[in-house]
């Protein structure tokens, strides 16, 4: 059985490193990002942040959402000091909202009105926030359940709504980034309620990709494998044992590799 298990992920590993190298080679020269806004969310942390740090290097004005202030000032100056050797003011190359994907939907629109009065309208969104809790079937609450919901499919499924509404609006086109999970491609143990939201969001970048083609805007999925976060600490804390093995089995990311 574990040796099916590892299979599986080695088959959803193998093509996701052939996906990033193509990524790496051919994105710089499809889409220029400098000057141009990108929006992250989960990007006081984590992939979110390296993710920032890095379309920032590349010239873009970027804007970080996420629910902790302290660390969202942490990550903005982060960004910022990575950016020191770039043409420009790099303090205004860089504003972080404090908002709760899985609150109120209103906030998530003022939060995006305001980012993008400020920096101009989004080209790029890369939702990268959510979260991760492994615990065997039986023992999972609801409240559990709902909450990977929220963060992770409705969190992503309301800011991309609004974004694409304007993307649309101005026909312009653009690009439309989820991030889901090996977890998301393979169900695993001890993952049920997690791969069933991570699973929900490439379905829904699937039928978007189908929506938005003809406006030019892209949809992209990640599937990060396990990857050295605050986020992956915590998920740590509730694995089941053989969850553990697995995840030993399959190695550890750095989140700027899963980042790039």
């Amino acid at each position: 059985m574990f040796g099916v298990i590892l299979s599986s992920l080695v088959c959803g590993l193998v093509p996701y490193l052939v996906i990033r190298a193509l990524w790496c080679h051919f994105y710089p020269k499809r889409h220029h990002l400098q000057g141009k806004h990108v929006l992250v969310t989960g990007g006081s942390s984590g992939i979110g942040l390296s993710v920032a740090r890095q379309v920032a290097l590349l010239g873009a004005k970027v804007t970080l959402v996420a629910r902790n202030v302290e660390r969202l000032q942490k990550a903005k100056e982060e960004v910022e000091s990575a950016c020191t050797k770039l043409e420009g003011d790099s303090s205004s190359r860089v504003q972080i909202f404090s908002v709760d994907l899985a609150g109120r939907r209103e906030n998530i629109d003022t939060a995006i009105k305001e980012a993008e009065a400020s920096q101009g309208p989004v080209y790029m969104l890369v939702n990268c926030a959510g979260f991760s809790r492994a615990q065997v079937f039986e023992d999972i609450p609801q409240s559990l359940v709902k909450e990977l919901i929220d963060v992770n499919l409705m969190g992503s499924f309301t800011v991309t709504q609004e974004v694409v509404r304007g993307m649309k609006q101005r026909g312009e086109g653009g690009v439309v980034v989820f991030t889901s999970s090996q977890g998301g491609l393979v169900g695993l143990y001890g993952f049920t309620a997690y791969s069933a939201a991570k699973g929900a969001v490439v379905k829904l970048a699937e039928a978007l990709h189908m929506e938005l083609k003809p406006h030019g805007i892209t949809v992209t999925v990640c599937y990060p494998p396990d990857t050295q976060t605050p986020g992956f600490e915590e998920e740590n804390k509730t694995k089941p044992v053989e969850t553990r093995l697995i995840s030993e089995a399959a190695g550890l990311f750095t989140n700027m590799s899963a980042a790039l």
